[in-house]
């Protein structure tokens, strides 16, 4: 009798239907947050992230689209997490929960001359399988260490091929937790900037690629790895490409011209491979890099008069 109430209660003179309306939506609210809670750990984000940064924070992991529309209803700020290899979060960790896509997001399907992949997936994964289906394509982005996600969101591009320009469709969740899609048609996206906005979430895309040869495919691959090998992308604890190319000019030649080439802050260094390149060491530290950050972009802008965009993300607080 005590929930009869209490729904009476909170619906006063709203006619039967709409208070059991709000009696459902309530326990469908409460539902959502108990599971919710129960997907959550709290993890060291150096423990999870490629670029070995970030302390401590809460972590939820969904394995469907069902749970995903579950977490971004549930909690008021997050955070989405790939393979940590775009991103440099602070040793103090964020406030704001982090998602991580596992489950049917780390899924692929092969149709025809299609590739549909989850937005967990590695693209080395999908690289793999559009080898042995003798799909050609994407092996320009071979080595970058992306999820299929924080590819798409970043556009990420390499040897003069941009991954949205290979998109059929894409499916997404928004920030209010609903579903949502969009053709190639349809979509916007620039150099380093991909089609979703900040908070959306993509679930699963779809890419359009041409029949080829299995050999020639896996040895483009395996020739994109080693020139991004060559040029520093490849080590241990290194990032991709730390800024944009500004307008007309190379953000590494730019940097190595200034005379920045090897500089260092504490564990971090400017690579001596490429100057775009962040090197953070054994023992990674997220201050240093972000100090190193500000200053290359300082001294750049004092030099050549070139304001640098940085494409790497910081997250959390810093002291500088």
């Amino acid at each position: 009798m005590l929930g009869i109430f209490s729904v009476r209660s909170l619906c006063g003179g709203i006619p039967k239907k709409s208070c059991g309306r709000a009696a459902r939506r309530m326990a469908r609210k409460k539902r959502q947050k108990m599971n919710a809670e129960k997907r959550i750990n709290l993890l060291k984000l150096a423990e999870i992230t490629r670029l070995s940064t970030g302390g401590w924070a809460a972590v939820a992991r969904v394995s469907s689209v069902k749970e995903l529309k579950d977490e971004v209803r549930s909690c008021s700020s997050y955070r989405v997490l790939g393979n940590g290899s775009n991103v440099i979060i602070a040793d103090s960790g964020v406030s704001e929960k982090i998602i991580k896509l596992d489950g049917e997001f780390k899924k692929i399907r092969i149709k025809g001359n299609k590739v549909i992949a989850g937005g967990g997936v590695l693209l080395k994964d999908v690289l793999k399988k559009c080898a042995e289906a003798s799909l050609a394509g994407l092996e320009n982005l071979a080595g970058i260490p992306a999820s299929v996600g924080g590819a798409v969101f970043k556009n990420a591009s390499a040897f003069g091929c941009e991954i949205c320009g290979l998109l059929e469709r894409i499916k997404f969740i928004d920030g209010k937790g609903a579903g949502r899609a969009l053709d190639c048609g349809s979509m916007s996206y620039s150099y380093r900037t991909g089609p979703l906005k900040r908070g959306q979430i993509l679930t699963q895309a779809c890419f359009v690629l041409k029949k080829g040869s299995s050999e020639k495919i896996s040895a483009r691959i395996r020739n994109n790895i080693l020139e991004r090998s060559r040029r520093g992308f490849m080590k241990k604890n290194a990032t991709g490409s730390l800024f944009k190319n500004p307008h007309g000019g190379l953000a590494g030649k730019i940097i190595q011209d200034a005379g920045l080439s090897g500089l260092r802050r504490g564990s971090a260094a400017v690579s001596p491979r490429h100057a775009n390149v962040l090197s953070l060491g054994a023992n990674p530290n997220a201050e240093d890099a972000y100090i190193l950050m500000t200053d290359i972009r300082k001294a750049v802008l004092f030099k050549k008069n070139v304001y640098l965009e940085p494409l790497i993300e910081f997250w959390g607080t810093f002291k500088k």
